[in-house]
């Protein structure tokens, strides 16, 4: 999927995200995630010492979510983050240094997600504000809050008035 040109408007939001790096012919989602960079981004987002004493490694995770529904988040033609479901939990990753640069893709990959399932729980850890902060504003119900995690019901019910228009996102073959 990619940004059509109408959407380069000087003085609109995607105009500004695109010049942040993104560009029209550069920015879509593919058919699957890349899971070793799911990982990769997963374990850049939280402390490392936290994250080896899961002893989830990047071949236990790549096993465990290999046979799983995913989109993958590609700029540039590299593969930046993804979506996933498991059962009904969303999970989804994006590398640091693209945070932000693929938010033209968030109304795409919740169609994608919602065609599968709906509703969808998703658990954010507490310190991840940014991606709290994303879940909010896109108007999803914030179900439970623990000691080191907010979950979250994310619906198409919920995000009806944010539907971008037609003409925003065109399909191309993957």
């Amino acid at each position: 999927m990619v940004i059509s040109r109408r959407e380069r408007r000087p003085g609109s939001l995607r105009h500004a995200l695109l010049d942040q790096g993104a560009t029209l012919a550069n920015l879509r989602l593919t058919e699957k995630a890349d899971l070793g960079v799911l990982y990769d981004a997963e374990i850049q987002n939280y402390d490392p010492d936290w994250f080896r004493s899961l002893n989830f490694t990047k071949e236990m995770f790549l096993a465990h979510y290999a046979n799983v529904h995913s989109v993958g988040f590609e700029i540039d033609g590299k593969m930046v983050g993804g979506m996933l479901l498991h059962e009904r939990k969303a999970h989804m990753a994006v590398l640091p240094e693209y945070h932000g640069r693929w938010s033209l893709l968030w109304m795409p990959a919740l169609a994608w997600l919602f065609s599968l399932q709906d509703p969808v729980f998703v658990d954010v850890a507490i310190n991840n504000e940014k991606c709290i902060r994303l879940l909010e504003r896109s108007n999803f119900k914030r179900t439970n809050v623990m000691a080191n995690a907010v979950s979250f019901e994310l619906s198409a019910k919920y995000v009806a008035h944010l539907r971008q228009p037609r003409s925003a996102i065109t399909e191309q073959p993957v």
